[in-house]
């Protein structure tokens, strides 16, 4: 997998490349679409986010026109265009089913992870994001900074800030505190603990339970999330949580110290 991930960038940075993008503000992904032969309009689309209709070498790109975020719009159009580029014999027709964008899970299939990886580094290639980077502890309000410079989602946004900072750190996507899903990079050195439901002593539990739409960085035992440590020990992360409007879903942010 992590040379179809590498071959999906390439591709991405290619297009930068040939359609001459070096900076943010430049990376209109409609156009990019049309300059390849891929033409977006906005459909009112049940039960999917996005679908590819292939004919030939053009395509058409319909998005569901009820999305409520641009930045989602945006990367359903780039993911779409990842399939449009890199898997241009799988099938005529492709459908991204809702509320499956913007993720790269371990329960969606290859191609569908690719895409991704397409869309991502499409959106927010490495070397604008490394350069745009603050020198700063990683805190959503620096992801929410980025994400209005790229124009993307808060998720996506804070799955390739975890990518690229200097700071050893972990997102994390949950929703009613049930069993949560995780993204952390290659070389990070702690295992996050898989449970079924969130931990009780985290500042996401606190979150939801207090009908609190956000909670500010704060440490908490790192035995709460990692493998290997006491939840009422010493060794402390801190952590911060996001929670999205009355859906149950908590986007949580962990910073891990240099002391553990």
């Amino acid at each position: 997998m992590k040379a179809k991930k590498v071959i999906a960038e390439a591709e991405a940075r290619k297009i930068h490349y040939e359609l001459g993008i070096r900076h943010p503000s430049e990376i209109e992904v409609h156009l990019i679409a049309t300059s390849y032969g891929a033409f977006v309009r906005e459909r009112n689309l049940k039960g999917v986010d996005g679908l590819l209709v292939r004919k030939g070498k053009n395509a058409i790109i319909s998005v569901r026109n009820s999305i409520p975020e641009e930045g989602k719009k945006r990367f359903v159009i780039a993911h779409e265009l990842g399939h449009y580029f890199l898997h241009p014999q799988a099938r005529q027709t492709d459908m991204l089913m809702k509320d499956e964008v913007d993720r790269l899970s371990y329960l969606q299939s290859h191609e569908e992870l690719e895409a991704n990886y397409f869309a991502a580094e499409l959106l927010m290639p490495c070397d604008m994001f490394k350069l745009a980077l603050n020198d700063c502890d990683p805190s959503f309000a620096e992801i929410s900074r980025l994400a209005n410079l790229f124009q993307t989602t808060l998720s996506a946004t804070a799955i390739q800030y975890v990518k690229y900072t200097q700071e050893p750190c972990v997102f994390i996507i949950s929703k009613n505190l049930g069993k949560p899903w995780f993204f952390v990079r290659e070389d990070f050195d702690f295992r996050v603990e898989s449970r079924d439901k969130i931990h009780a002593y985290s500042v996401t539990a606190d979150t939801i339970k207090n009908g609190c739409k956000y909670d500010r960085a704060n440490d908490v035992p790192a035995g709460v999330w990692f493998r290997g440590y006491s939840d009422s020990g010493k060794d402390y992360i801190t952590e911060e949580t996001f929670v999205l409007g009355n859906s149950g879903i908590a986007y949580t942010l962990l910073w891990v110290h240099d002391a553990i």
